[in-house]
């Protein structure tokens, strides 16, 4: 029992820390709206702000007041973050398929390194990374509504992730047949050097970007909590960024040493 509650704070521990006298569901999903259309964390923070002095001077709860948090969220029309409208489709989209052909051609690499032959592609896997791709761009296009989706419907979207990785992995065991013979070492080298390059040029971006710096921050808010969460954002966007050429680098020497010994 003491284990779910912790899980639910843990869960409601944003709504808690800015709005101890709203709900703390309604709290967090009056954030995400606001944060799906833009706003800035301060904004969110000054509204959410009013909203807790409401309900603690009132005693009335966000629901009463305020109504639906989705559709008050929606009445606030609160300006867009310019740091977000200048985010780009492209720079947004490109590091990352970058990051995904270089991985992809370092494990397709890895067996023929491993055992001194010719590395080969099967149409399967060239049709993994085309869908994979694919789904890339398709989730950066709508960004905004792929995360409302999951976050207000989170059972259906692991139904869906296990659907669409079935399908993904559904053409690997079908199509086997090799398509293309290269180069073990050439293809390892190329695959290297595009993950290298992928990453440093997201790592620029991150850097470069002032969207990760935009937290969440009450009105009035010491200057050292709102430091510190920057810093936290900023180590969960680096570590999503240098997690893929961490994952390629394992994948590759396992198959290589697999190879090697069998």
């Amino acid at each position: 029992m003491n284990g779910i509650r912790q899980q639910r704070n843990k869960k409601y521990a944003l709504g808690q820390e800015f709005a101890p006298d709203v709900n703390p569901a309604w709290a967090e999903e009056f954030v995400l709206e606001l944060r799906l259309k833009g706003a800035a964390g301060d904004d969110i923070g000054a509204a959410l702000a009013e909203v807790n002095s409401h309900c603690a001077e009132s005693g009335d709860t966000a629901e009463e007041v305020f109504g639906p948090a989705r559709a008050y969220a929606a009445s606030l029309n609160l300006p867009v973050n310019p740091d977000q409208e200048s985010r780009s489709f492209v720079s947004d989209t490109l590091p990352t398929m970058g990051q995904l052909l270089g991985m992809m051609l370092m494990i397709w690499s890895a067996p023929g390194v491993g055992a001194g032959e010719p590395a080969s592609v099967s149409a399967g896997m060239l049709l993994i990374f085309l869908f994979i791709g694919l789904i890339i761009v398709a989730v950066n296009w709508k960004a905004a509504a792929v995360m409302g989706f999951v976050a207000r419907h989170r059972t259906a979207s692991i139904v869906i992730f296990v659907v669409v990785l079935a399908s993904l992995l559904l053409p690997a065991f079908v199509l086997q047949e090799p398509a293309v013979e290269l180069l073990a070492p050439m293809l390892l080298i190329i695959g290297a050097g595009v993950l290298a390059a992928a990453t440093v040029l997201e790592f620029l971006r991150s850097s470069r970007n002032r969207y990760t710096d935009d937290v969440l921050a009450a009105p009035l808010e010491e200057q050292q909590k709102i430091s510190r969460r920057r810093r936290a954002v900023r180590r969960a966007d680096y570590l999503r960024i240098f997690m893929m050429p961490a994952f390629a680098v394992a994948m590759t020497a396992a198959l290589a040493i697999t190879a090697a010994i069998s």
